[in-house]
C-alpha cells in the first residue's frame, strides 16, 4: 500500500488554500503533473438534462480555464509519512483530499 494516484480539476480561482493543498501533496511525497482539462471534462454528465439546460447551469464550464493535476507515488518506504492533516493546514481540504485519495489495498 502507499502508493496512488489522485486527481483534481480546478478553475483558475485562486481559492482560498489551494495553493497550500497542491503544495501540501507534494509536500507529502507526491509527484505533481498540471495540465489543462480536456474538453469533455466540461461535456453534459446529468442523466435526463439537456445539453442547452447543463450550459445554462453551468455557464462558467465556457468562460473558465480549468487544470487537471495528477498526483501520483509510489509506496513509501518503512518509515511513516507524515499525515496530510499536519501538511496542510486547512482542516477542510485536509478532510476532502483524505476522503478523494485512493490508495491500493
Amino acid at each position: 500500500g502507499g502508493g496512488g494516484a489522485f486527481y483534481y480539476v480546478a478553475p483558475e480561482t485562486d481559492r482560498l488554500g489551494e495553493v497550500e493543498f497542491l503544495d501540501g501533496l507534494v509536500g507529502l511525497g507526491w509527484y505533481r503533473t498540471e495540465e489543462a482539462a480536456p474538453p469533455r471534462f466540461m461535456d453534459n454528465v446529468l442523466d435526463g438534462v439537456a445539453d442547452e439546460d447543463f450550459r445554462n447551469l453551468f455557464p462558467e464550464l465556457a468562460t473558465r480555464t480549468y487544470t487537471l493535476y495528477t498526483f501520483t507515488r509510489h509506496p513509501p518506504p518503512t518509515q511513516s509519512a507524515p499525515s496530510l492533516a499536519a501538511a496542510v493546514p486547512l482542516p477542510g481540504f485536509a478532510i476532502a483530499a483524505a476522503a478523494a485519495v485512493r490508495q491500493p489495498d
